[in-house]
């Protein structure tokens, strides 16, 4: 308090405390200050100060009146006590209330020159008996409390009724999970709701954690599986076949002990035109065909099936049939066979051999880009634009992204390699694929190993059917799209951040991207209808990195061992040189940057 030159004093009869100026002396102090009063009762100003004690005399003080006491009276000193005498306008006053907070005061009465009665006491927390009042409380005034004048006191104030305010400690419940099935609390902390706890629905779970599935107590095929938890939901199971909806695929999917109930399988049907007779058999999880009768022929079904075939007898072949190839060279199948579907965003990219790499004279070549034949032995679907980071969110359910003012349809960046294996794995878990990555105990590869930086395991290679990365040798033939320049739109001239017009119309790079990504399909897609193949951001491929063998095997996935991952296509910070279709860049696995993203590939399996 000596910072702010106060201190605190005894302010006598009021029984308080009040500020007061810092003196030094008492002769700096008001005549008759508590405390400075000169020995032997003289004041500070050296006057004998008034004889008031019990017994004193008629000559009590300077000032005495004709009407002081006599010697050896004792004088009336109580609070009630009126002066003998008073002068108009003059007022007295005395302390009143809790501890003598407030103040009674009485005037001189003009005529009589005496002192009138005391008035009300100002003291606020003395009350008449049974008044009541109210005042607002709570967040923005929302609420009320009172409080009722009992034996001339207030008391306290009663708890504020706003539903935003708590006492310390309660709980409040709510319905939470699917469908409310499940409930959970908040607790009061500091007189405000906290947050809520976690939700007791069964269906309701903890990101990362894994589990049995529940209720799966068939034998065989419909043994339990496991479920992993991702963005507070459970992913479907793994492992397991049921139970689930039946379809016509020749299992017991719902684990009731028949199969394919519900299809009329094996039935007899009658033929139509040259397709003759046969038995019912499924011809997809929720379609059925006439079986092949011994003529070679067969009876009409209720649908057309995109596989080739000429499923309903009318002489047209996947007829009707949105995304469907009929094995033309359009986008989005480009050439793949006919009956292979083509989901909306994504392109096939034929099998067949390319060069890969770049001829000795190409400017801006490195020295790791020896050309060479690279055979693809089966079609695959490539996603068309990287993945997004509204896509990642989700799916994984968080935001990474160095960039995230770009937006919902911007790629995702910083995200490694391992992370990258973790979301195709999830995205096949979502479409009821196969997952194509194990961690070395057999699990499917998830989040958790990604965290972990645990190396994935590739199951079946290029033989598995559900999403993956690509291999290098995939992601440049799906870059390329039929071309041998150093970009799919003509030779790259300008090999730093000038600005080159083949590339400016394709890619995003340090020439035109002003530091920053950009949103997915800003610039022109190749001839197989895949965008950002070249710039915005560079992609992880499968591979580890290394030289390329002397004559690669078909389907080549790169070598055996090595520190580093492949990654294409150069980025937004990258220069011309880096942004060409031959140019080979590796990262340590657990490297994240804001210039590194991905995209999924998935074999097409008959």
């Amino acid at each position: 308090m000596s910072r702010l030159g106060f201190r605190w004093v005894w302010a006598g009869a009021l029984a308080g405390c009040m500020a007061a100026p810092e003196y030094e002396t008492c002769e700096e102090l008001p005549p008759g200050t508590v405390g400075c009063e000169a020995p032997g009762g003289a004041e500070p100003d050296g006057r004998a100060g008034p004889d008031v004690g019990p017994d004193a005399g008629p000559d009590a003080g300077p000032d005495a009146g004709p009407d002081a006491v006599a010697d050896g009276a004792v004088a009336d000193v109580g609070p009630d006590a009126a002066p003998p005498e008073c002068h108009p306008g003059e007022e007295d006053t005395r302390p009143c209330g809790l501890n003598g907070r407030g103040q009674e005061v009485r005037p001189c009465v003009a005529v009589a020159e005496v002192w009138g009665e005391f008035g009300p006491c100002t003291d606020t927390d003395v009350c008449p008996d049974g008044e009541g009042e109210e005042r607002p409380c709570g967040l923005n005034g929302a609420g009320t409390e009172a409080r009722l004048c009992d034996s001339g006191q207030w008391s306290e104030w009663s708890r504020c009724d706003d539903p935003d305010i708590c006492a310390n400690g309660e709980t409040m419940p709510e319905s939470c999970g699917v469908n409310d099935a499940g409930t959970r609390e908040s607790t009061c902390v500091n007189g405000g709701w906290g947050p809520p706890g976690p939700c007791n629905d069964p269906d309701v779970c903890t990101n990362g954690v894994s589990g049995v599935c529940p209720g799966r107590e068939d034998a065989g095929e419909c043994e339990p599986g496991t479920r992993t938890c991702q963005a507070g939901q459970w992913l479907d199971c793994v492992g397991t076949v049921g139970p689930s909806a039946e379809v016509c695929d020749g299992a017991d999917n719902d684990c009731d002990g028949q199969t394919d109930e519900g299809f009329n399988i094996g039935a007899a049907c009658d033929g139509v035109g040259a397709c003759g007779a046969g038995t019912r058999e499924c011809a997809g999880p929720n379609q059925t065909r006439c079986s092949t009768d011994p003529g070679g022929s067969r009876s009409q079904v209720a649908a057309e099936v995109c596989d080739g075939a000429d499923n309903d007898c009318d002489g047209q072949v996947n007829e009707g049939l949105a995304n469907c190839c009929d094995g033309g060279g359009a986008v989005p199948c480009n050439g793949c066979p006919a009956g292979t579907v083509v989901p909306d965003g994504w392109a096939c990219i034929p099998a067949g051999s390319f060069q890969m790499g770049s001829p000795a004279d190409e400017p801006g070549r490195g020295g790791d880009e020896t050309q060479h034949q690279q055979d693809i032995s089966r079609p695959y679907l490539m996603k068309v634009t990287e993945v997004t980071q509204g896509e990642w969110f989700l799916r994984m359910g968080t935001r990474p992204s160095l960039f995230a003012a770009c937006g919902d349809t911007c790629p995702v960046e910083q995200v490694n390699w391992y992370e990258a294996v973790a979301y195709v794995n999830a995205l096949s878990s979502a479409e009821r694929l196969e997952r194509c990555y194990a961690d070395a105990q057999g699990n499917d590869y998830d989040a958790a190993d990604a965290g972990a930086e645990r190396t994935p395991v590739w199951r079946n290679g290029t033989a598995c059917r559900g999403y993956r990365l690509p291999t290098e040798a995939e992601w440049e033939k799906a870059a390329r799209a039929g071309t041998a320049t150093a970009s799919y739109n003509g030779p790259v001239g300008n090999l730093e951040c000038e600005l080159d017009a083949n590339l400016d119309a394709i890619a995003w790079y340090c020439g035109n991207a002003n530091n920053t990504t950009h949103p997915v399909r800003g610039k022109r897609a190749n001839d197989w209808g895949l965008y950002d193949m070249l710039g915005n951001v560079w992609e992880w491929c499968w591979d580890r990195y290394n030289a390329y063998p002397g004559v690669p095997a078909a389907d080549y996935g790169g070598p055996a061992a090595g520190d580093y991952r492949v990654s294409r296509g150069g980025s937004w910070y990258n220069n011309a040189r880096d942004v060409r279709a031959a140019n080979r860049n590796g990262f340590l696995p657990e490297f994240r940057n804001g210039s590194v993203g991905f995209r999924p590939a998935r074999s097409v399996i008959p």
